[in-house]
């Protein structure tokens, strides 16, 4: 992700004082306590399935029974998790910035503890000066190999324009810095952050914000960690955040999540279990074919969208008949059944599906489909 001017500077963990909104609501002492968990759920609305925001773990006191509760049945695919502390993580323990060439692995490296803006701006700029400028124990995008200065990509200044302003174009999360711990049927699953997608922004206070669309008030809470779940979350079971060893304040101290957010209360640095919610169950949330459907073509495609990505589906049908599986890439969570040759006339099927996610978890029970055919090949033929 891309972060420019003074923002860049705080997200690095480069300004002790880089805080913005209501300072009186940190809470520097003790460990980083995890005030609120903020995700998206799917919840019943009449016949059909709705998805909405809400605070899974913590209170607020703006926050109706509604916008904040415990959490059932958690998005699976495309969540995005906003983790909302009491007090400001080192920055450089949580994201890193983009070098002009190669440096280890890879051409991201951390900004070294202690360092300052002066620091990275002395590692900005002609390739030629930065062995002059660029050195020390504070120096950044050294090249491993043989401790030459490289450089940090600096191309463009907080307005977009190309002129480098000693502030680093690109900065990314950090591989591992957090993950989402999912576990079913006495399974660990550690799902990890998208490194483009999550960040952490220092900024920010427990004030709502009065926005048009009322919860959107409650997505400016900070500062927080958002995470966003590189690979969809395993289906019906109980999840929190984690974070790496090395992730802490300014003391030290890794975070921790206390009973229902109260951070007047105490846990212990690097618990973070309280903080949980439990994903959506494996379910079929559309169907192209409705249950109990008569006069169906005998060469009718079925198309069943599920909640999650799919695993290869064990499918059966009574009478038996050949039918073509296909679970596309490109949209994995959607499958569709086809019959190889044409069903029997005004016969009634049944379509049995074993559903699984891909990590292997489903409903014990298949999903049942039942229709009757009628005479026609397709809904275009005599």
């Amino acid at each position: 992700m891309a972060w420019l001017g003074s923002s860049c500077v705080a997200l690095l963990g480069l300004c002790a004082g880089c805080v913005s909104g209501d300072v009186t609501d940190l809470v520097p002492e003790g460990p980083p306590m995890i005030r609120q968990l903020i995700l998206t759920e799917r919840y019943p609305s009449g016949s059909a399935s709705l998805t909405r925001p809400v605070i899974a773990f913590g209170t607020h006191r703006d926050a109706s029974s509604d916008e904040q509760h415990v959490v059932s049945a958690a998005l699976v695919e495309n969540q995005r998790l906003r983790v909302v502390m009491d007090e400001l993580l080192l920055g450089n323990r949580l994201e890193e910035l983009q070098c002009n060439e190669q440096v280890d692995e890879d051409a991201f490296a951390r900004v070294p503890a202690g360092a300052t803006p002066d620091d990275l701006a002395r590692c900005s700029g002609d390739p030629e000066a930065l062995r002059a400028t660029c050195k020390g124990a504070k120096a950044v995008c050294v090249r491993s190999s043989d401790g030459v200065a490289v450089g940090i990509l600096d191309r463009l200044d907080t307005n977009g324009q190309p002129r480098p302003d000693g502030v680093p174009d690109v900065v990314r999360f950090i591989d591992g810095a957090a993950l989402v711990r999912c576990t079913a049927a006495a399974v660990d699953r550690d799902v990890p952050a998208s490194q483009s997608l999550s960040y952490w922004q220092p900024a920010g206070s427990q004030v709502r914000h009065d926005i048009d669309d009322g919860f959107r008030g409650f997505l400016l809470l900070g500062p927080a960690v958002v995470l966003v779940p590189r690979h969809a979350l395993p289906t019906g079971s109980a999840c929190h955040v984690r974070f790496a060893e090395d992730v802490v304040d300014k003391s030290g101290l890794r975070p921790c999540a206390p009973a229902a957010g109260d951070v007047t209360a105490t846990c212990a640095p690097g618990d973070t279990d309280l903080a949980s919610f439990t994903t959506e169950p494996l379910a079929i949330l559309q169907r192209s074919l409705p249950e109990g459907a008569v006069g169906v073509p005998r060469l009718v495609e079925i198309t069943l969208r599920a909640s999650a990505p799919l695993a290869a589906p064990q499918v059966t049908i009574s009478p038996s008949a050949s039918l073509a599986v296909t679970v596309a890439p490109q949209s994995p969570s959607t499958m569709t059944l086809r019959p190889t040759s044409p069903l029997s006339p005004n016969t009634r099927y049944v379509v049995s599906v074993e559903l699984r996610d891909s990590y292997g978890l489903g409903p014990v029970a298949p999903l049942q489909l039942t229709f009757t055919t009628g005479g026609m090949l397709t809904s275009a033929s005599p």
